[in-house]
């Protein structure tokens, strides 16, 4: 079964078609001849053929259970049919089974049918009274003077012209945009900036830097570094260097740090007065911590003090 027979309700293949029942009318209906059909008058037609129109001949419920499921000619009581033979019982059974069924389905046809049929002429009615409504409706002058004509669509503008309101917003719009670009662009060029000026501290950008770095290359107290360092196990310099590295990047994150140098928002911080707002904020804390360790301990005096005078 694939996808598509899902929308199926999960049926795949051609579905036969569903059987009628009544292929002919069940009652009897008034056939009303269309206006402006059929022949016209002067003009004659073929033999054997009427202009009238002939309708179909009608079977009630009651005929079709007649033709197809008759009663039988003698009908049998239950001890005479319990003095039957097996197959005989089944056939009688069976018989009068189909008969019921078949009964039940056209009453259940023809109840279809019935509400089939009000609920056309319901809608029917209700089209009859929306088109009363639409010819009984008057335009008014307000409608008759806002609605849009094809001349006004083809006399105006298809593209309604903005106000001077909306073209100034629109004007303040992109500006607005092209200066929060701009800003995003220099923030990230002036970030780019400090990681570089941070990085620059190991570069050798002078003779006096480059004499340094090749001295420390070659000194003695390096090698022996590197020696101990060689000397140790692979556990002992992995975890180094993993306490090493995560006590460097837990201090760059608290302050806010780039290759072991101020970053753009940390110099920010300290430009705007954030820096020494949150050391404010610090040493109040530390004072309020202080006072209350002091009350503390002058509290834990005075019950000692009280201990000893009741003891004496």
């Amino acid at each position: 079964m694939g996808k598509g027979a899902m929308k199926f309700g999960g049926k795949s293949g051609l579905l036969p078609k569903p059987k009628e029942i009544f292929k002919q009318p069940y009652k009897h209906q008034v056939y009303k001849k269309q206006t402006d059909s059929g022949y016209a008058e002067g003009i004659l037609h073929p033999k054997n053929i009427t202009r009238d129109y002939i309708p179909s001949k009608v079977f009630t419920p009651e005929q079709l259970l007649k033709r197809s499921a008759h009663e039988p000619a003698k009908k049998f009581t239950e001890d005479e049919i319990a003095k039957m033979p097996i197959s005989q019982q089944f056939k009688v059974k069976n018989a009068q089974m189909r008969r019921e069924y078949l009964k039940d389905s056209y009453q259940k046809e023809v109840e279809r049918l019935e509400n089939l049929e009000k609920h056309e002429e319901l809608l029917k009615l209700e089209e009859e009274k929306l088109a009363q409504e639409a010819a009984k409706h008057t335009q008014s002058k307000a409608e008759f003077f806002t609605s849009p004509t094809l001349e006004s669509y083809l006399s105006d503008p298809l593209v309604r012209p903005r106000t001077a309101e909306e073209q100034e917003s629109l004007r303040i719009k992109k500006e607005s945009n092209r200066l929060q670009t701009r800003l995003n662009a220099d923030t990230q060029r002036a970030a780019s900036l400090f990681e570089l000026y941070n990085a620059s501290i190991n570069f050798a950008i002078t003779e006096e830097k480059l004499e340094k770095l090749v001295d420390a290359a070659f000194d003695s107290k390096a090698d022996e570094a590197w020696n101990n360092v060689a000397s140790s196990t692979p556990n002992k310099i992995s975890a180094v260097k993993n306490h090493v590295t995560f006590d460097n990047a837990l201090v760059d994150i608290v302050l806010d740090n780039v290759n072991k140098g101020p970053g753009y928002e940390a110099v920010e911080d300290y430009l705007n007065g954030f820096t020494d707002d949150i050391k404010e904020l610090a040493e109040q804390i530390k004072k309020e911590k202080n006072q209350q360790d002091i009350e503390a301990a002058n509290e834990n005096l005075n019950k000692v003090a009280e201990m000893k005078r009741t003891d004496v």
